[in-house]
């Protein structure tokens, strides 16, 4: 895989449930090229998530998606948690997001996430 490159990216984290009572991670953002032009067409991502910006320890299973479909380099993703994975992100008070362009083998730069909002959802969840 290529270094790191500092490229610009926009994430905005959006928790869900499904229907089936099970627990989703719904991520979308925005990736762009080096040139920073926005990426477009299909890629496959892989999304991890650490408890540092660098190096740290992996907290949850990796997670790779397929046929993502970029417009001007915006995306949406729809990631299920196991129970553990939900379980351990919602045990860090904050994690960070790592996204790798798999296609074109391109990692970007961990996204600090303050993990109130997940910590609230699995919260309220168990209440009902």
């Amino acid at each position: 895989m290529t270094a790191l490159r500092q490229t610009p990216i926009t994430i905005f984290l959006v928790l869900s449930f499904l229907a089936s009572e099970a627990f989703a991670l719904n991520l979308s953002g925005r990736l762009s090229e080096s040139n920073g032009q926005p990426l477009t067409g299909i890629r496959d991502l892989e999304v991890r998530f650490f408890d540092a910006a660098n190096e740290g320890v992996e907290l949850a299973s990796p997670h790779t998606l397929a046929d993502i479909s970029f417009r001007h380099g915006v995306f949406q993703l729809e990631i299920p948690l196991s129970d553990s994975d939900k379980e351990s992100l919602a045990s860090q008070a904050s994690f960070y997001i790592q996204i790798t362009n798999v296609t074109d083998q391109r990692s970007y730069p961990r996204i600090l996430y303050k993990g109130n909002a997940l910590r609230s959802e699995i919260a309220a969840k168990a209440e009902t």
